[in-house]
Order: C-alpha cells, then structure tokens, then sequence
C-alpha cells in the first residue's frame, strides 16, 4: 500500500481524493491471500476491471494496472491454486487469463497468459506436494499406531502364557498334594480323606 498509493499518480490519472482508495482497492486484497484467497482473488480481478475503464492512463503507461496491482493478482492466483478446489482453480486461471488479454496492450496477452498459467501450475505442485506430506504422515502414524497396537498384544499374550504357566503349576501342586496325602497321612479319618479326593477332583 505504501508503494502502490505514492506511485499511482505516475500511471494513472486520479484526483488526490481517490488515490487512497483506488490504491487500497488494488493491494489489500492482499490480506485475504491464508483466510479467503479466492475472495480475494474476486476482489482485485472486480477492481482490474474496472480501473481501465473509469480511470484514464497517463501518457506513456500502456498499462491498465499499476505493477503491485498485479502482483497482488498473480499472488492470489497463487494461493487459490494451493487451496482451493482444482475446477475453482480452472475458472480463476481461465478469467485471469482473459482479464490479462482484454486489457493489456498488443501482443503482450499470450505472455501473460504463459506467465499465469505456470503460476498456476507452481500453485498446484504445491498443493500436490503438501497433500503427498501430510498423506505419508498420516500413515507413518497409523503404522506407528499398528506397532504399538501389536506390542501391546504381544505383551497381553506373554503376560498371560506366564499367568498360565505359574496357575497351572501351583493347580498340579494343590493336586498332587490332596492325592497324596493319605498315602503321607495314613491315619487321617474318612471325612478327611474324601475331603482330600474332592479337592483334588475339583482341582
């Protein structure tokens, strides 16, 4: 903004009153490039739109914009490229590119065209590039999820092979102990001794 209002009287014809706003027109769309890039967008291309028709150049500046103006236009171009919808960024790089050859003198149109479609296309291999990232980090987590699931598994599977084990163990003692303990106690009474047979049965 600051480049854009001091330098507008040296492309364009604008009364003093105007130049604040015509200049905030062009440039603060700006602000919108992470929020609403596609707003944004609209906004500078409404107002390239219409600067050549209701503001006079002056001599020498064929030009329908000032230079941040469309700085402003290609970065926004840019941004709606990396975020928004791929046939979102078709219809802004086809309008762009018409915008481009309505108004700008001679030839220059098939330059600009070129020049807007590989700014698009850098936007998109952004894009492509961030969704691959965050695509691979989401499945390193997912596999690092699966490594942790699967331990833990593990580690429930070897706890309860030891709980069997030292269970089965102390169960084969409690059994061989009521077996045979009227063999080791020959004088112990009837009651007992069925007593014995029931916990090892149960057992």
């Amino acid at each position: 903004y600051a480049v854009a209002w001091p330098t507008l009287r040296l492309t364009h014809e604008v009364s003093p009153q105007v130049m604040p706003l015509l200049s905030a027109a062009a440039v603060f769309p700006m602000l919108l490039v992470w929020v609403r890039p596609l707003l944004g967008w609209a906004l500078t291309a409404a107002t390239a739109l219409v600067v050549p028709v209701v503001v006079d150049r002056v001599d020498g500046f064929d030009y329908p914009w000032q230079v941040v103006h469309i700085i402003v236009m290609l970065v926004l171009v840019a941004a709606v490229s990396v975020r928004e919808d791929i046939r979102v960024v078709l219809a802004v790089w086809l309008a762009t590119v018409l915008l481009f050859f309505g108004f700008v003198p001679g030839n220059d149109g098939w330059g600009w065209a070129i020049g807007i479609t590989a700014v698009v296309v850098f936007g998109l291999l952004v894009r492509w590039l961030v969704i691959s990232r965050r695509q691979l980090a989401h499945e390193e987590e997912v596999s690092e999820l699966e490594r942790a699931r699967r331990a833990i598994l593990e580690e429930k599977a070897h706890i309860a092979r030891d709980l069997h084990d030292i269970v089965a163990h102390h169960m084969s003692m409690i059994v061989v102990q009521a077996q045979s303990a009227p063999y080791r106690l020959p004088t112990m009474p009837d009651e007992v001794r069925a007593e014995f047979d029931t916990i090892g049965a149960a057992a």
